[in-house]
């Protein structure tokens, strides 16, 4: 269980990488740097990869009920809104409803996956 313990610790700082580059990006303002702004498209989507193996391995070991199998879904899916939404947001003529999804749905996500990792807590000792 060690390892699942570590990969958790790995998806809690892709989360503040991925924080971090985007204040440093939404600081900086357009057009953004291109090496932070890769870093922070890439991070997010192994972030969002990572995870998903990571509980597919977590309900291996332990089976996962209906109701945290819905909370990891939605932690999911708001990860890739808002990746989404980024992507959206990084176009040359963004509408200002991507730019409020982007400032939003970002902290869903992370309210939503430290949800998920809460209802697993007691699998993951």
């Amino acid at each position: 269980m060690a390892a699942i313990q570590d990969r958790v610790f790995v998806v809690i700082l892709s989360f503040f990488v991925i924080f971090v580059s985007g204040f440093s990006m939404s600081r900086s303002g357009k057009p953004f740097n291109g090496l932070v702004a890769s870093i922070h498209k890439l991070l997010s989507l192994a972030t969002v990869v990572f995870l998903v193996l990571l509980l597919m391995r977590i309900n291996h070991l332990a089976r996962l009920s209906m109701v945290e199998w819905i909370v990891c879904a939605i932690a999911v899916l708001l990860i890739v809104a808002a990746i989404a939404s980024g992507s959206v947001m990084m176009a040359v003529e963004s509408s200002p409803a991507a730019h409020l999804t982007h400032r939003i749905v970002p902290y869903l996500a992370l309210l939503s996956t430290a949800a998920a990792f809460w209802l697993l807590f007691p699998k993951l000792r």
